[in-house]
C-alpha cells in the first residue's frame, strides 16, 4: 500500500468511528502544512459525530488522481460520501477533506463556471426565500458571475437532476481584522435549492463541498443572516446569538440633491482613497485595511461594474456605487422594487455634511441608471450612521453568524462588503 493509500485507509479508519479517536497529533500528522488551521479541521471532523450514526461500514472507494471518494453507510442505512484529496508531490499529505450526503439518482454536483450563468439564474429565480408571513426572491439575472468575481478565492458550486440545474450555493474567503487579530474567514453564502428538490440532502452535499474548498484556507467562516429567513434560522439554531448589522434602504426617488461639485476619482487618487477608508473603519470588526495595491486590484476586477468611474469623493469622504441591479420582489404585495448597493463608503469625523452631499449625489445617479432602491450596510457605531439612516426609507436587520471564533465586543462596529451578500 502506497503512502497515499495509507493516509485515506487511516481517515477511513476513523470515520468508521466517527472521528472518536482522531487525535490531534494524529490529525497534524496526516494533514498538509498548507492548512491555515489546521485543528478547526480537527473540530469540524469531530463534529461529524452527530452525522454519522454507528455503526458504520465502508462500500466502496473510488479514485480519480488524487482524489479518492468512499461511500460511508451508517446504522439507519443513509449514504454517505468521504471526499479526501491528496497532495501530488512526497510526503502526499492531506490537503483537503469533507463529508456530505451522497447525491440522489441522476444528482450530479461540480464547480460553476463563467457558463454557468444562466443556471444560476435559473435557480435563484425559481427559490423563493421564506420570510415571516411571506416570501421574496432576490434577481441577480446578467450579473450573478460578476459579483462572484468579485471575492477572494470564490467558489460556486452547482447541482443538477437529470441535466436540469436545481441548486446552487458560494463561498469565498475574506482576509479581515477579528478581535485585534488578522483573520482569515471563510464567507458562506447564495444558497438556493428549488422547492421540489429540498429535504434531499442537496443543499448538504453543496455544503460539503464548499466546505471542502475553504476549509483548508481559513481561520474561522461566518454568513450573514436574515432573521426573517425561516429555514436558515432553523439550520443555525444551534449557534450563538451574534451582533447585528443592518441594511438602510433610501429611496432615490425622495432624495433632493443641491449641486455642490463632487469629483469623480481616477487610479491616480487611490493612495487618498485607500487612506478615507482606512481611517473611516480602521476601527470595525471584519475591516480589512486596503493598500494602494489591494484597492486597485479590487476596482479592476469587474471594471464595468465596479471600476473608478463608480467613485465619487470630496476632500474627506467618498462612495462608490456597484454598477448593477437586483430586483426584489415581495409576496406581501408590494411588488418588485430594483435596488442597488454601495460598496464602499468612508467620512472622516466632522466631515459628515460632505458624505451626505455624496449620498445624495450617488441615489440620484443611481436613479438614472433605473435603479429605485439603494442598499447601504453598516452597524451601529460605523463611520457616516446618522447621515446614512436619516436618508433611509426603512431598515432591514441581520444577524452575523460564525463559527469557531467569539465576538470580544458586542458593541464594535461591523464592516460588512456587500460585494459578498
Amino acid at each position: 500500500m502506497d503512502v497515499r493509500n495509507e493516509r485515506v485507509q487511516a481517515i477511513i479508519t476513523h470515520a468508521v468511528s466517527a472521528f472518536e479517536g482522531l487525535t490531534e497529533d494524529r490529525w497534524l500528522e496526516l494533514a498538509s502544512p498548507s492548512w491555515r488551521s489546521p485543528l478547526r479541521m480537527l473540530e469540524i471532523m469531530q463534529g461529524w459525530r452527530s452525522w454519522l450514526r454507528g455503526p458504520i461500514s465502508v462500500e466502496t472507494i473510488r479514485w480519480s488522481d488524487n482524489r479518492s471518494v468512499t461511500r460511508l453507510i451508517d446504522v439507519s442505512g443513509r449514504s454517505w460520501d468521504l471526499v479526501v484529496t491528496i497532495e501530488p508531490e512526497p510526503p502526499y499529505c492531506i490537503s483537503s477533506i469533507g463529508l456530505g450526503v451522497t447525491p440522489p439518482p441522476g444528482c450530479e454536483v461540480r464547480d460553476a463556471t463563467s457558463a454557468d450563468g444562466a443556471a444560476l439564474e435559473t435557480i435563484e429565480l425559481g427559490s423563493p426565500i421564506e420570510t415571516h408571513g411571506g416570501s421574496k426572491i432576490i434577481d441577480r439575472s446578467g450579473e450573478i458571475i460578476d459579483r462572484y468575481k468579485m471575492m477572494n478565492d470564490a467558489i460556486v458550486v452547482i447541482a443538477f437532476v437529470d441535466g436540469h440545474p436545481v441548486a446552487c450555493s458560494g463561498g469565498a474567503v475574506k482576509s479581515a481584522v477579528v478581535n485585534g487579530r488578522e483573520t482569515r474567514l471563510g464567507y458562506l453564502g447564495h444558497s438556493r435549492v428549488l422547492p421540489d428538490y429540498q429535504r434531499q440532502g442537496i443543499h448538504s452535499l453543496l455544503l460539503a463541498r464548499v466546505g471542502e474548498s475553504l476549509n483548508p484556507k481559513v481561520d474561522a467562516v461566518y454568513g450573514i443572516l436574515d432573521p426573517k429567513n425561516e429555514k436558515m434560522k432553523k439550520g443555525l439554531a444551534d449557534k450563538m446569538p451574534r451582533p447585528y448589522a443592518w441594511r438602510v434602504v433610501i429611496d432615490c426617488n425622495a432624495v433632493q440633491v443641491d449641486t455642490p461639485a463632487v469629483e469623480t476619482v481616477t487610479a491616480e487618487q487611490s493612495d487618498n482613497i485607500a487612506m478615507l477608508l482606512n481611517r473611516s473603519h480602521e476601527r470595525d470588526l471584519f475591516w480589512s485595511p486596503y493598500s494602494v495595491e489591494s484597492l486597485r486590484e479590487r476596482l479592476t476586477r469587474v471594471p464595468h461594474r465596479y471600476g473608478w468611474d463608480r467613485l465619487l469623493r470630496t476632500e474627506h469622504s467618498m462612495v462608490g456605487l456597484w454598477g448593477g441591479q437586483e430586483r426584489w420582489s415581495f409576496s406581501d404585495g408590494t411588488g418588485t422594487r430594483v435596488r442597488g448597493q454601495v460598496l464602499d463608503y468612508a467620512v472622516l469625523p466632522g466631515y459628515e455634511k460632505e458624505f451626505e452631499v455624496l449620498l445624495r449625489k450617488t441615489a440620484y445617479r443611481a436613479l438614472g441608471e433605473g435603479i429605485e432602491e439603494l442598499s447601504v450596510m453598516g452597524s451601529d457605531g460605523i463611520c457616516g450612521e446618522e447621515v446614512i439612516k436619516s436618508l433611509g426609507t426603512r431598515i432591514e436587520h441581520y444577524e452575523v453568524q460564525g463559527t469557531r471564533f467569539e465576538f470580544d465586543n458586542d458593541n464594535q462596529p461591523i464592516w460588512i462588503d456587500q460585494a459578498y451578500i
